[in-house]
Parts: C-alpha cells; sequence; structure tokens
C-alpha cells in the first residue's frame, strides 16, 4: 500500500540525487493502488562477496553515508514525525510481536535510561538499511540504492545501522581493533561513539523482532545472525 509518506521520501530522494550522482532517483509509474516505484540504474554490483572489503573501505562509505544523511535532514521539517520515529517504530514492533521473551527484552530496553533518554533526543532523518547489497562497487566509487527506509532517530542511529547489517551481520570488519577505529573515525563527522554503540543494541533488537514476525516467515538465518 502506497502511502503519503513514500510518496514524499521519493520527493526528497530526488532532491539529494540531484547533487549526489551516487544515489538514483526514482519515479512513480500508475495511478493509486497500482503505482509502483522504479529506480534509475546505477552501474555497479551488490557487495556480495564481503571479504573483499577493507577498513578504508568502510571508512569511505561512512563518509559518504554522512554526506547523504546531511542532505536528507535539510529536509527534516518536511515530513511528519508522527509514527515514523524509531521510538515509535520500536513500539509497533514490539505490539505486533508473538513471542513473549523478545517483548519482555523490549520492556527491559525501555526501562534503561540512557537508551531512553537517546531515543528522546533530537531526532534526524537516518537511513537504516544500507546492507550490503543496497550499496554497489563499478570499481570506482561505492553507490547507494533503496534509500526511502528511513526513519527519525538520534542521528547517530545512521552508523549504528550500517554497522550492525553492512559490517556485524557480515563478519567484516568486525574485530575489536576494527570497530574502535571506525568508531574514531566517526567522531570526525559529529558521531558519538558511545552513544552508537548503544543504539546498535536497538538496531539488533528491532532486526531480531523484524525477523521473527510472521510476514518474515521467522527468517531463522537472520534471527541468528542478529542474535
Amino acid at each position: 500500500l502506497i502511502t503519503s509518506w513514500d510518496i514524499e521520501i521519493s520527493h526528497i530522494e530526488n532532491k539529494v540525487a540531484a547533487v549526489k550522482k551516487n544515489i538514483p532517483k526514482v519515479y512513480w509509474i500508475g495511478k493509486n493502488k497500482g503505482m509502483f516505484k522504479i529506480m534509475e540504474y546505477m552501474k555497479g554490483n551488490p557487495i556480495i562477496e564481503m571479504s573483499y572489503i577493507t577498513l578504508q573501505d568502510i571508512k569511505i562509505i561512512i563518509k559518504e553515508l554522512y554526506e547523504i544523511n546531511s542532505l536528507y535532514n535539510e529536509f527534516n521539517e518536511e515530513l511528519p514525525k508522527n509514527k515514523h520515529t524509531l521510538y515509535e517504530k520500536i513500539l509497533r514492533y514490539m505490539n505486533n510481536c508473538k513471542d513473549k521473551t523478545l517483548y519482555n527484552i523490549g520492556i527491559l530496553l525501555l526501562e534503561n535510561k540512557l537508551i531512553m533518554d537517546l531515543l528522546m533526543s533530537e531526532q534526524k532523518l537516518c537511513l537504516y538499511d544500507m546492507h550490503n547489497l543496497n550499496v554497489l562497487h563499478n570499481m570506482k566509487e561505492f553507490c547507494f540504492i533503496d534509500l526511502d527506509s528511513v526513519v527519525y532517530a538520534p542521528k547517530d542511529y545512521q552508523i549504528a545501522s550500517f554497522l550492525s547489517a553492512f559490517c556485524l551481520l557480515n563478519n567484516v570488519c568486525d574485530k575489536e581493533y576494527e570497530l574502535r577505529e571506525i568508531l574514531l573515525y566517526s567522531q570526525k563527522f559529529g558521531y558519538c561513539p558511545s552513544n552508537i554503540i548503544s543504539l546498535l543494541i536497538i538496531r539488533a533488537y528491532t532486526g531480531i523482532i523484524y525477523f521473527s514476525s510472521d510476514f518474515n516467515d521467522n527468517n531463522k538465518e537472520y534471527i541468528e545472525k542478529y542474535k
């Protein structure tokens, strides 16, 4: 079901794509319930083989995501925050969760003052689905697709989501010294390492609870990865 949020996000995608040439413009075809979205072709291949990704590559991607997200943030006030914050997303997942243990974990997380302070802090538009299949490489640069997975969250959630979906789930640059260097590097762009670590916990929780749903047919592979 296409919503006004989907349409508005696509308008922002295109405004950002006019500045950043390594993300695609998007177009809506059809009318009403028959509408579907297509993306402009981007030269490059999804990063399926992760073994050649280096720490330097991760730094390049973080810099690119910071630039893209900064452009998204110019439109923070143009979209309704209602029902589209990270906090509300967590509550929505919990309310649809049939696993009592997972639900109780959510309660414990939301009772943590540090996490709640973060979730209630200033909210920015954040891309939260930058996994390896949404990052393309064409031997010259990294390109990014599916930039409509957006949520209002603390700005550090951008890096927490990327580290979770791209690095940790794929065992890439996940050694302690590598993660420490990534976190220190992120400070160059105004991110807070301690906030990133706290939000990594939230990202892992939402990943487990999302892939545990009936909608996703209890995807056991991703449940285990997030665990």
